[in-house]
């Protein structure tokens, strides 16, 4: 698996093939957006049947426990899938070893996320006949343990199968998701019950492609189980915080508004939630040489840290400007009553305030986009304490922001305090990376992606009244433009050199 080196050179790949590794990071994370896209398709179209059969109170009763499983997937998870990765890469003598520690570390986290998502749904839904079905569907954890197998893909980025999980997941859902709403049921525990097969199935699909090369069950070092646990738990705590504190919403809209508030925002916040599957997946590709490049030195870390967040910028920027301008569209395409010819003025008129949250949440999506890239570097550097900091400090932020913002302004207050939180925590994130590098992530390459979005505002907010339909072939054109403008495109990200292995490594 060690890449070779011969007169400073970066002779071979990971995996020993001849294609180089920046092209397989790229071909990896546009394989798993593109996959993204088709199970988004999935997802997107199951919300909305889901939206539009169950109506706001029960859309929002599925809401709260479709929230909690996110939460508690990234509790189970307990950051060890990016520990392993690390440590794989920084020790690949020990990878068998990391390996299994990590599976036997998963299967107690499992066992308690379990417990917790039961509790919780009893308490939610206020009796044991109504809990069952959320209580079944919590048992989709139980995929997380096998999925340690995804480590092995991850270290060596052979992402197909990561990549075609979530799809073969999504389809299925969507398609239990048709049955369901074709046979007139309307329980939302039923239509958890699909979501949790979804899950369940894309936990398993890594583990089917990696089996043959990876031995889960079988002796751990002494001492390693300890040694890694140590590594993970506060990586793990920062992401089920951070995660906490994104989704937040949905329970605090849930517990001072209602269901049908938690619904109503359903139908925003799904689309950020979606497109920060672009820096997930870059990121997520990128760490393994973010991990040799944090072995060289601050330099060549920081410089390919730069590197993803301008290109992620070139994709984030100019979206703000589209939901300024054609955000009601947007929201016209996705929920209005087409079948009962719903006018565009009368939708805009009903759904006013969601029409607002729409350019809040894509300011939010900017943040997001420059934080994922520095957060994985200092994962890479081993700073995973100081991320756990960031959150719980982020996790009160907006539990304060947001309770006084929901209680003031609904909906809208829901986008404001995640637009307020995220940019809290790209600030300070940035902080913590200048300090551990002596340099900026944010650099003035980011003026680039700066003037392509302003750009795409100075032609679709003259625009703004264009019907519907047009502005989807305008949008996709001018996004497209912004990122050639930007930078963004062609997609290069400068990394054979960053991925050498540290001076002195076999």
């Amino acid at each position: 698996m060690a890449a070779q080196r011969s007169g400073g050179s970066f002779a071979r790949s990971l995996d020993s093939e001849p294609t180089t590794l920046e092209r397989r990071v790229l071909a990896g994370t546009g394989l798993q957006l593109a996959a993204r896209i088709a199970s988004a398709f999935c997802s997107a179209s199951a919300i909305l049947l889901i939206g539009r059969h169950l109506g706001d109170e029960r859309l929002g009763r599925f809401n709260f426990h479709f929230t909690l499983f996110l939460i508690v997937g990234a509790l189970v998870d307990l950051g060890s899938m990016a520990i392993a990765v690390r440590e794989a890469t920084r020790h690949p003598e020990r990878e068998a070893a990391v390996l299994r520690a990590t599976f036997r570390i998963r299967l107690a986290t499992v066992t308690l996320c379990v417990l917790l998502c039961a509790a919780i749904s009893w308490w939610k839904e206020g009796s044991l006949a109504r809990a069952a079905l959320p209580m079944v569907a919590a048992l989709h954890l139980l995929a997380v343990a096998p999925c340690t197998a995804a480590a092995w893909l991850q270290v060596r980025v052979r992402l197909t199968a990561i990549a075609l999980a979530p799809l073969a997941g999504f389809s299925l859902y969507i398609g239990a998701v048709l049955l369901l709403t074709r046979a007139d049921v309307h329980e939302p525990g039923l239509f958890l019950l699909a979501f949790a097969g979804g899950l369940f199935v894309q936990g398993l699909v890594p583990w089917l492609a990696a089996r043959r090369h990876v031995a889960l069950l079988g002796p751990v070092e002494p001492g390693l189980v300890r040694e890694l646990l140590l590594a993970m738990v506060p990586l793990g705590l920062s992401a089920a915080l951070s995660t906490l504190y994104f989704r937040m919403d949905a329970l605090l809209l849930n517990s001072l508004c209602g269901d049908a508030a938690n619904g109503r925002y359903a139908r925003t916040f799904p689309m950020l939630s979606l497109a920060i599957a672009l820096p997930t997946y870059l990121t997520s590709a990128l760490f393994p040489a973010l991990t040799r490049a944090a072995g060289r030195g601050p330099a060549p870390l920081l410089a390919l840290t730069r590197r993803a967040c301008t290109v992620l910028a070139g994709f984030a920027l100019p979206a703000v400007a589209i939901c300024f301008a054609w955000g009601g569209q947007v929201l016209y395409l996705f929920w209005a009553r087409h079948g009962e010819g719903e006018r565009y003025a009368d939708f805009l008129a009903d759904n006013g305030d969601l029409r607002r949250c729409l350019p809040l949440l894509a300011i939010a999506g900017v943040a997001i986009f420059l934080t994922y890239p520095q957060m994985h570097a200092l994962t890479a550097l081993g700073r995973q304490r100081v991320l756990a900091r960031v959150s719980v400090v982020a996790l009160l932020l907006k539990l304060l922001v947001s309770s006084v913002a929901i209680r003031a302004q609904g909906v809208l207050g829901a986008a404001l305090g995640t637009l307020l939180t995220e940019w809290f925590v790209f600030a300070w994130v940035t902080l913590e990376l200048r300090r551990a590098t002596s340099g900026f992530a944010p650099s003035r390459a980011l003026l680039r992606p700066l003037a392509a979005g302003l750009a795409v505002a100075a032609v679709a907010w003259p625009l703004r009244h264009l019907a519907p339909w047009w502005t989807v072939p305008l949008g996709f054109a001018l996004q497209a433009g912004a990122l050639w403008l930007g930078g963004a495109l062609p997609l290069r990200l400068g990394i054979d050199e960053a991925a050498q292995r540290p001076a002195g490594a076999a």
